[in-house]
């Protein structure tokens, strides 16, 4: 076993060789046991039971330098190290191996792996080692993993976080979402627990002197524009406006704005910006409007309004502007109103500011009423938002229990239920409806048809297996009553079944099922049911011969099959059409040649033009030296 310094790191680098020379094992599993062989081959163990924690923390070192050479291979490849084939293979390996072997190895070596690996890898090429964070979220979520790796992770994510800064606000936000779905939400270290506030957000002011005009012309209000930006120190500070005397400060300059802005008319809104933004016709650079979100020069991490003393009259008139200010006035005034911090919990305002700081809380959601558009809803859903706030402050300062994300169990007492059950009136009972004629097994749906339909038989499912389907007739049984008055010469027109319209209706869709030519004959002679029977029934309405079909047809002017001539000229046409058609397509493909041989003809003519004038600057080059030459040999 190595005793020295340099033979011990010699063993190290022997081990980290021998580990990625395994690299080639079709799975995590199997390579999970080859490295923990290799570990019991390089330590002289018999098997992985006898290893202690100085082999545990050799296998550590090996595995880190396992990693930096996996970096360095992705660098030399000119690639990102987990899009290197075996990297993720290699995290997964050591993930199986902790899981397997526990004890006596460490359930946070891959986590390990990973902070070394974030620490090395450029800025640009962590979101990938975030993806396979994200991709094995199950895994290091396990109860045992969680708990030996949430502190190893929740340090290397806030480090990347300081390395990004603002120059990569989406990964900065897949970090954040990445720590909120493995770190649990009663862990403490991502509630700020202490109430910190970012005092380093500075608003700077501008040198603005009396006489100087603003964007409109006018001259600025010197005063006025320093109250208005001064309150972000107070909102960037809350703690400060607990000093003596400086709540009534606050209070006063609230009172300041407010009045300023209900002075104001609001000009532009959400939908004004929208409809701005949607007209606007070609997309050239232009100035960004007087509200537009900059990056401040004193802070690269924060973004913020502008705060030229020209730009104030037109931010005061913008509606979203306006939002902005008045909510950040309601989140100061609740923290005055409950300081939730332990050290300042004693510093409560005394009743008299309290009644000052509710009114001006008061004032604040008028204006935010009046402020288009949907002020109401605005302000009910800012209302819902700024309690939940507090509920938030107030589990923060109890300890972050995780009791209060329990469901809590009710008891169920059932005799205490009968109880009030008997105890209350009950409603009388419904007066049964006195169930029509036509209800013969029971079923009153309240309309008569209805009710006939649905007593048709005793089972109504039965009936939908009958041959007649609940009482549908076929076509011969609708004819056979036109038959007969057809047969019998002394019916009255009068009383006819053919004379019924609604018969003559239904009677007609059966025999459009049947016989097309017969519907068609029919429909032209007026629905006339008599002639479908003639055509349909020849031999049993005595029309003799060849069942006077063809006197019928000739009687009636009826032509029930399709025109020759039509036809013929049908087909002409669409043998123009196809023949116009195939000329076309010649024509178009002649044009597009004519026009690839023109573009083709306007490229080799710029080519030449090119050329000539490569040879123009060449002669002119040669002239050049050639007189550069005459003239040094004059001077000789």
């Amino acid at each position: 076993m190595p005793s020295t310094k340099a033979s011990y790191d010699q063993a190290v680098a022997s081990l980290r060789d021998a580990l990625l020379s395994d690299m080639s094992s079709p799975s995590a599993e199997l390579l999970g046991e080859q490295f923990v062989a290799r570990l019991c081959e390089a330590r002289g163990r018999s098997s992985a039971d006898s290893l202690d924690a100085a082999d545990v923390l050799f296998m550590t070192h090996a595995l880190h330098a396992s990693v930096l050479e996996l970096v360095r291979q992705a660098e030399s490849e000119k690639c990102s190290v987990m899009k290197m084939e075996g990297t993720a293979l290699f995290v997964d390996s050591v993930m199986e191996m902790a899981c397997g072997h526990s004890p006596p190895f460490d359930l946070s070596l891959p986590a390990g792996c990973i902070e070394v690996m974030m620490e090395v890898t450029p800025t640009m090429d962590c979101g990938c080692i975030l993806e396979f964070l994200d991709s094995r979220m199950e895994a290091f979520t396990k109860p045992g993993i969680r708990q030996k790796s949430q502190y190893t992770l929740l340090r290397t994510c806030n480090l990347l976080l300081k390395r990004l800064g603002s120059r990569d606000a989406a990964l900065c936000g897949r970090v954040l979402v990445f720590l909120a779905k493995f770190l649990p939400l009663t862990e403490r270290s991502g509630v700020n627990i202490h109430g910190s506030f970012n005092v380093d957000n500075v608003t700077p002011l501008d040198d603005v002197r009396e006489g100087d005009l603003d964007a409109e012309g006018r001259p600025v209000d010197v005063a006025f524009y320093k109250t208005f930006w001064g309150l972000q120190s107070w909102f960037a500070d809350p703690r400060s406006a607990l000093a003596p005397g400086a709540c009534d400060a606050v209070m006063s300059a609230m009172q300041k704005v407010l009045a300023r802005l209900q002075a104001v008319k609001v000009t532009v809104t959400q939908t004004t910006q929208t409809t701005q933004t949607t007209t606007s016709q070609p997309k050239r650079e232009t100035l960004p409007p007087p509200t537009a979100l900059s990056a401040s020069a004193s802070s690269a991490s924060s973004v913020k309004y502008l705060s030229s003393a020209g730009l104030l009259p037109l931010q005061m008139r913008d509606a979203t502007f306006r939002r902005t200010v008045l909510v950040q006035c309601l989140i100061l005034i609740g923290w005055l109103e409950n300081p939730l911090l332990k050290d300042f919990a004693s510093k409560r305002p005394s009743e008299h500011v309290l009644a000052q700081i509710q009114a001006t809380k008061e004032k604040v959601m008028d204006a935010l009423r009046q402020t288009p558009e949907d002020g109401p809803l605005f302000v009910d859903a800012i209302g819902k938002v700024l309690a939940g706030e507090m509920a938030w402050n107030l589990w923060k300062q109890g300890g972050c229990s995780a009791d209060a994300f329990q469901r809590r169990e009710v008891a169920f007492d059932a005799k205490a239920l009968a109880t009030k059950l008997a105890e209350e009136p009950t409603d009388p009972a419904p007066k049964k409806r006195k169930q029509s004629n036509e209800a013969t097994y029971g079923v009153d749906l309240g309309v008569p048809e209805l009710t006939r339909l649905w007593n048709l038989t005793e089972d109504n499912l039965t009936m939908l297996a009958a041959e007649d389907r609940g009482g549908f007739k076929s076509l011969r049984s609708l004819m056979d009553p036109v038959i007969d008055e057809i047969n019998d010469p002394n019916v009255d027109e009068m009383f006819s079944v053919a004379s019924d319209q609604m018969y003559n209706w239904k009677t007609l869709r059966m025999v459009s099922r049947a016989s097309l030519p017969a519907f068609a004959a029919s429909v032209r002679a007026g629905g006339d049911l008599k002639l479908c029977c003639k055509l349909l029934y020849p031999e049993e309405v005595g029309a003799g011969g060849d069942g006077g079909l063809s006197e019928i047809l000739k009687d009636e002017e009826l032509d029930l099959g399709v025109d020759e001539d039509e036809k013929t000229k049908t087909e002409k046409e669409e043998k123009e059409e196809k023949e116009e058609g195939a000329v076309k397509k010649e024509a178009d493909k002649e044009e597009e040649k004519e026009a690839e041989a023109a573009v083709a003809a306007d490229v080799k003519e710029e080519e030449e033009e090119e050329v000539v004038e490569e040879k123009e600057v060449v002669e002119e080059k040669e002239n050049d030296a050639a007189v550069d030459v005459d003239e040094e040999e004059g001077e000789e």
